[in-house]
């Protein structure tokens, strides 16, 4: 693996010179986990968001399926100019957990 004379400074650096690739091979698990808790935040705000937001002409509740069907219905939020700033924030996240999910 190559790593930039940025990052082997600054890790060097932070471990006083000895002990450097030790530091580095503790911080790369911890930045896996930092992920894994950032996309649990997301999903309970998103959760949250549902449970207090509806939008679209007929207050329809978005859901976490990744249909076709439900990816289209947050599509026309986000196109639509009458929808609210919290329906398009609600709609391009479930567009956005709907494209994840399909990679």
């Amino acid at each position: 693996m190559l790593l930039s004379a940025d990052v082997l400074d600054y890790f060097k650096q932070k471990a006083g010179g000895q002990g450097y690739q030790t530091l580095i091979n503790r911080t790369l698990p911890e930045s896996m986990e930092w992920d894994s808790l950032l996309d649990a935040v997301r999903q309970a705000v998103r959760e949250e968001m549902r449970q207090h937001y509806s939008y679209g002409p007929k207050k329809l509740e978005m859901t976490m399926t990744t249909s076709k069907k439900e990816a289209s219905k947050a599509s026309k939020v986000l196109s639509d100019k009458k929808s609210s700033k919290n329906d398009k924030s609600v709609a391009a996240s479930d567009l956005s957990q709907a494209k994840k999910k399909k990679k």
